[in-house]
């Protein structure tokens, strides 16, 4: 009499689970960096039209998205934008982020945004460490604390006391006069009042 042993066929190995493609966008005046990822491999990367939180539903900002859709190799499953002009957690993001994530076919909780600055001094610095000086059509110091205040002089704000019609000059004082006060060349704890000539 033959016996047979019950077959057992080993369970197929199961596929390898992919990270999600995530779609990070650092957007501007000038124009929208975007890089697509999966896990830490970038997938693909690009400039197209600029992109700003005003520009959401204007034709500009539909023609910028429709642009930016028409790049990606695939449509992502999250999404992180940085766009000027924007206060994290404000009506203003939440609105952002409804309409980002509509032009995407995403949930808004796929997609999270915040401002520029904020992305740009985090991609550099943890709070508290620096001074984010970014230069562009206008200027600005910015500088996270620890316990996650802004500090920033520039763009119509600063510290000196400048605004008007040339915030960038009074900005761009506010940030050397402190190093020419450690170099010797300017006066300590003074910050410059005078507008230029």
């Amino acid at each position: 009499m033959l016996s047979f042993m019950p077959c057992h066929t080993p369970p197929a190995p199961s596929p390898t689970r992919l990270p999600p493609l995530a779609l990070g966008l650092d957007a501007g005046g000038s124009g929208t960096q975007w890089a697509l990822l999966r896990g830490a491999e970038r997938v693909a990367s690009g400039t197209v039209a600029p992109l700003t939180a005003a520009l959401l539903g204007t034709p500009a900002g539909e023609a910028a998205l429709h642009s930016l859709r028409g790049v990606l190799p695939a449509l992502p499953q999250r999404l992180h934008a940085g766009l000027p002009g924007l206060s994290a957690g404000s009506a203003q993001a939440e609105a952002a982020r409804a309409h980002l994530a509509a032009a995407l076919g995403l949930s808004a909780r796929q997609v999270s945004v915040e401002g520029d600055l904020d992305l740009a001094y985090r991609a550099h610095f943890a709070p508290g460490e620096g001074v984010l000086i970014y230069a562009g059509t206008g200027s600005i110091a910015y500088h996270v604390t620890t316990s996650g205040q802004t500090l920033r002089a520039g763009a119509g704000a600063t510290a000196s006391g400048t605004t008007g019609p040339e915030p960038a000059w009074g900005g761009g004082r506010c940030a050397t006069s402190p190093t020419r006060s450690i170099s010797g060349r300017g006066q300590p704890g003074r910050w410059p009042r005078k507008s230029p000539p």
